[in-house]
């Protein structure tokens, strides 16, 4: 019965995503929460397969989000394959009915057999002699070797790369954690947790808000924008958190937008409840050393219903001592709309 289930919520969510790209001709707000999410999860796998095997990261990123459909299709959620290879020792092509398409253990795998792919057929030899900068020319040169069919493949790898602005991702320079091998790919945002908290910042004191409770755990919580939280503590992960108050860990940390693998700061607030659309206070005047994560996490309101909000900044945050609106109206996804978000 649960596998009817989640087959049914997987080909809702890829009806979703074909209408948005078929029926709509530009991106809708569903199918870019979800191709960010996709982006934010395996962005570090494929710059770690790029310096690896020299496949440009925007190609080996653009490639999985539409062979999986951003990991929604069901060859990603039921054999860890994110780019449609099949069993065979051939070539990718595209589908025919009843072909045996390769099965992972997890998706890391799936994105390591496609370096290995690409970089040990002949098929595909000319594409290294080409400057890993250059994911145009990467993009029609994939589509010049067959692999795929559709006459349109450069172009469509092309528009992924530069509306998700993929390309920035061949030039990273950063530490990247260690391949796992027998265990599923790690949600890596944790390598970039400076886009949560600039290293500058300081953590808002207790002082600042209202104090409603001890949970059985011991923890002090606190209220914030009509949300429950409480302080992370030294060492403290969301796994700790979750298990000291009775709670889910992904619910914790979906709670907080970010992942159940991220780096707690110590004194960093950590919602129990999910964030708000809007803020009690109408306003929130920039500091020095914000960034839109810690505004969010000081005022209670959502990352993404901030930006909606002040959509003149747009990802950019404004200079300290700018105004930010904390109410107004805001476009819930389907998906938020659907999980109560």
């Amino acid at each position: 019965m649960a596998n009817r289930s989640n087959f049914i919520i997987i080909l809702m969510i890829n009806m979703l995503l074909f209408i948005s790209e078929n029926s709509i001709g530009q991106t809708t707000p569903l199918k870019k929460t979800i191709y960010l999410e996709y982006i934010d999860q395996y962005a570090p796998v494929a710059i770690r397969e790029m310096k690896n095997f020299k496949i440009p990261a925007s190609i080996t990123l653009s490639q999985a989000l539409i062979e999986s459909g951003a990991g929604k299709s069901e060859l990603a959620v039921y054999a860890n394959n994110h780019f449609g290879i099949k069993c065979h020792q051939g070539s990718h092509d595209d589908d025919a009915p009843g072909e045996c398409f390769r099965k992972y253990k997890t998706a890391d795998e799936s994105f390591r057999d496609h370096s290995l792919f690409l970089t040990t057929r002949p098929r595909y030899a000319t594409l290294f002699q080409l400057d890993i900068y250059d994911y145009k020319a990467w993009a029609n040169g994939l589509r010049k070797a067959g692999y795929a069919t559709n006459p349109r493949y450069g172009e469509m790898l092309i528009k992924v790369i530069e509306d998700y602005d993929l390309y920035k991702y061949d030039r990273f320079e950063g530490k990247l954690p260690a391949r796992e091998r027998s265990h599923p790919v790690p949600e890596i945002k944790k390598m970039v947790s400076y886009a949560y908290f600039s290293p500058n910042y300081v953590q808002p004191g207790a002082e600042e808000f209202t104090f409603v409770d001890v949970d059985k755990s011991g923890r002090k919580i606190y209220i914030n924008n009509g949300v429950l939280f409480v302080f992370a503590e030294k060492d403290d992960s969301f796994l700790s958190i979750a298990s000291a108050m009775d709670k889910k860990v992904g619910r914790l940390a979906r709670y907080n937008e970010m992942k159940r693998r991220d780096n707690l700061a110590e004194g960093q607030i950590i919602y129990i409840e999910n964030k708000k659309w809007n803020g009690i206070r109408g306003q929130y005047v920039v500091r020095l050393y914000d960034t839109w994560f810690s505004i969010s996490q000081y005022t209670g309101v959502k990352v993404k219903a901030l930006k909606q909000l002040n959509p003149m900044t747009g990802d950019q945050l404004p200079n300290p001592g700018i105004p930010l609106n904390l109410k107004g109206e805001v476009h819930r996804s389907f998906l938020d709309r659907l999980f109560g978000r």
